[in-house]
């Protein structure tokens, strides 16, 4: 019989509310799927003109699932001096700590029968006083994403800021993670990379996905043969748009209808390019047009070279039925949909040859095809579920565990 607790509190240190990305998408995916099977209370935090109106829209959303809401106000804004004063992240400086600590404790978070959940980095301090009922969820290991991109960075103010966001990020898993029941990752390769800072975590791999596309592929719908789906403003896929955009122009895909995507006004990104586009190529800062039409691509390119963070946005091209293209290094935690599912090489010289191969002899729409089917059945909600519960259930197991050896 599953050890399940009799009231888990998630704090959610962003308010799960749409648009759902990165740790708001984990949170959504573990609220939808445990809340027929354990009592859950939201806490989260909002700044205080709009905590209120935060807390009508989440009962909105959530309250129909079971799960009941509180929000708390968020501290003034710091700075980073004060952060670093402090020895905390900055995200860490607006979060009223003993606050959320009083609204665990009343809500029975630290019972004998209760479990906290907390779902990102910034909340970590909290561990120092109810480390032995938590299961932390960062999902990722922040400092190997910060210090992928510090090391793509050019030298300056920015790099100065990154390198005390890697520090502290580094601190913050050296001296809290262990002091959680349970660390709960997205991806053995974040397992590995968190193990080799803090040996004495306790790990958990379950992964995530987006389940709010539902977009039918048919074929009168791609507005381009590849659409490049970037964040110019993030070093690793800045670097890695020019590494394709560099090896694209040397090839058939120069003739291609292709759209890039990143974020950034026109006038920003081109002149971040350094290579006049050809005119079959389209920029765009979003991937709607000004109608507000969402654009396509037979084949959509995901540049990463560093840790960006954009496994969502892998995951969601592939729900969509649609072909993603990217380096190995971002397949982590799907990697069985590697190859079979999606085009994938170590390398933008072969990943531009395999794209153009494909759209040569048509085989995108079934690689596409394929991704989608073994996402879905490798994150099914059953599978998922089962492994939230599971891993909630180790949770509470060692919580019993350490309770018990405390009293003797």
């Amino acid at each position: 019989m599953k050890s399940l607790p009799l009231g888990l509190v998630w704090v959610a240190a962003h308010p799960p509310l749409a648009p759902f990305s990165g740790g708001k998408l984990k949170t959504r995916t573990a609220l939808t799927l445990c809340s027929p099977y354990l009592p859950i209370h939201l806490l989260t935090f909002a700044a205080p003109e709009t905590a209120e109106s935060v807390q009508e829209q989440l009962t909105e959303e959530w309250c129909p699932q079971g799960i009941r809401v509180t929000v708390l106000p968020l501290n003034a804004q710091s700075n980073v001096g004060d952060a670093l004063l402090r020895h905390q992240l900055l995200t860490t400086t607006r979060l009223p700590l003993d606050s959320a600590l009083a609204k665990i404790t009343e809500l029975g978070g630290t019972s004998d029968t209760g479990l906290v959940v907390m779902d990102d980095i910034a909340l970590a301090p909290l561990l120092n006083k109810c480390g032995n009922h938590t299961l932390f969820s960062p999902h990722d290991c922040i400092s190997a994403m910060e210090l992928s991109s510090l090391r793509l960075m050019p030298s300056g103010i920015r790099k100065i800021r990154q390198l005390m966001q890697y520090r502290m990020s580094l601190y913050y898993e050296r001296n809290y993670y262990h002091k959680a029941l349970l660390v709960h990752l997205v991806t053995n390769r974040d397992r590995k990379n968190l193990q080799d800072i803090n040996s004495q975590c306790r790990c958990h791999v379950v992964p995530y996905r987006d389940e709010s596309v539902e977009r039918a592929v048919t074929q009168d719908r791609f507005t381009h043969d590849v659409i490049v789906w970037s964040d110019l403003r993030r070093d690793g896929l800045l670097q890695g748009t020019l590494k394709f955009i560099s090896e694209a122009l040397n090839s058939p895909l120069s003739r291609r209808r292709l759209l890039i995507v990143g974020k950034l006004s026109q006038g920003e990104a081109l002149s971040k390019f350094r290579y006049a586009l050809p005119n079959t190529w389209d920029y765009g800062q979003y991937l709607e047009d000004e109608q507000g039409q969402m654009r396509y691509g037979r084949i959509t390119l995901i540049p990463d070279i560093g840790g960006a963070g954009i496994k969502s946005r892998i995951l969601n091209t592939i729900s969509s039925g649609d072909c993603v293209a990217t380096l190995y290094e971002q397949m982590a935690g799907i990697d069985e949909i590697a190859d079979v599912g999606a085009l994938n090489s170590f390398s933008f010289a072969e990943l531009v040859r395999l794209i153009e191969q494909s759209l040569l002899d048509g085989t995108w729409e079934q690689i596409g095809l394929t991704g989608q089917m073994m996402l879905q059945q490798q994150l099914s909600d059953e599978k998922l579920r089962d492994a939230w519960l599971g891993m909630v259930d180790r949770a509470m197991v060692i919580k019993r565990r350490l309770v018990s050896n405390t009293r003797v």
